[in-house]
Order: structure tokens, then sequence, then C-alpha cells
């Protein structure tokens, strides 16, 4: 597991002696240890460079196809546009509205009925 958070170097040290990036990915790593049905994750690229931003967006997707439930709160459209197949929208605490994104059928960055993905919505995997 630490490796397939490129963690295996800080296997020895004290949570507290970890970057804020590595702190994240531990948090994620730990939260995914017993395979949950489903993972709440909020920002969890925040911190992270590219690659371990990837990393991570490859592991989300992969527990997801293989039947786990990803929700994952983001403010970067990117991850948004390439990854959510759903996306809902909240503000001040309410639901705005809630639409699948039809990535599995449709095209990247744009919702089931052809709008495009927004900003500050927030994703489902």
């Amino acid at each position: 597991m630490l490796d397939r958070f490129s963690l295996t170097k800080q296997r020895d040290n004290h949570p507290f002696q970890l970057s804020v990036g590595q702190k994240r990915r531990l948090s994620v790593a730990s939260s995914l240890i017993d395979r949950p049905k489903a993972v709440l994750l909020d920002e969890p690229t925040f911190g992270q460079d590219a690659r371990n931003t990837f990393a991570l967006l490859n592991i989300f997707e992969q527990i997801r196809s293989e039947g786990s439930t990803v929700i994952m709160v983001t403010h970067e459209m990117e991850v948004v546009k390439r990854f959510a197949t759903r996306v809902i929208a909240i503000k001040d605490g309410a639901i705005l509205s809630d639409t699948p994104t039809g990535r599995s059928g449709g095209r990247s960055g744009e919702a089931s009925d052809g709008r495009p993905v927004e900003k500050h919505r927030q994703m489902v995997f």
C-alpha cells in the first residue's frame, strides 16, 4: 500500500514529519485499506504534484471500476471533466443539480444533456 501511494521511503517517519502532500496521500491510503464500498474524499489532490495527482486519480478510477463508489469534492475542473461520471452542484448547503456526465458514453467535459461542466461543481466518480 505504501508503494502504491509513493510513501515507501517515509515508512518509518512520524506523520508529523511528512509534507502536506504526503499526509494527504497517507490519509487517502488509510481510508482505502479495507476496500470500502464507498469513500468520501475532500480535495484529495490538494498539495500533489502532477505525477501524484494522476496516480491518485488512477487509483480512484480503479476502485470505482471494481465496484466502490467514490465521492470526491474538488474545485479542479480538469479533474471533473476527465474523471467524473456525475456532477452535483451545491450552494449554501443545498443541491442545485445532480447530473450524470455521460462519461461512459458521452464526450468528456459535458453533462449527458450536452451542457458543459461548469465551475465549482462537486464530483462523484
